[in-house]
């Protein structure tokens, strides 16, 4: 499984920023350099399987996050729903323009001449019938910013 994966090369990198502990690098300095080894990795494959995540694999992530603040290389504790949640909007903004390469995977645009209230986006909402097709990123920000 890729979590698992992601998880063995964040563990080989967490050895390393010990290794920079012991020889006296400051907390300040190690936090900087778990965000940029550990939590950047997370960030990026983060959108394409943070939905798809079972309580089982988010329960290992989750173990892995509180593990590095007790070892002292992270500054607080991260949730990967916390990461994921701060990621997804972001991302869900940025493939909304007509020119980026994954505008084509959004539905088509809602034409209404109503005025209704406000919403975070004006695409039509799919039909979602099989559990994987409502748990792909996109159909998740959809209907999560609506």
């Amino acid at each position: 499984m890729h979590v698992n994966y992601i998880l063995s090369i964040c563990s080989q990198r967490i050895f390393l920023m010990k290794r920079l502990r012991d020889q006296g690098l400051p907390v300040k300095h190690l936090n900087i350099v778990f965000q940029a080894l550990i939590v950047s990795h997370l960030l990026y494959v983060l959108p394409s399987w943070g939905c798809f995540l079972t309580a089982e694999l988010s329960g290992k992530i989750d173990a892995f996050l509180r593990r590095a603040h007790r070892y002292v290389l992270a500054a607080n504790i991260l949730t990967i729903s916390e990461l994921f949640d701060s990621v997804a909007p972001n991302f869900f903004s940025k493939i909304q323009p007509p020119d980026h390469c994954l505008h084509s995977v959004l539905p088509e645009e809602k034409t209404s001449r109503l005025a209704l209230r406000p919403r975070g986006h004006q695409f039509k909402l799919p039909t979602c019938v099989y559990r994987l097709f409502k748990c792909s990123f996109v159909n998740h920000c959809l209907f999560k910013f609506v």
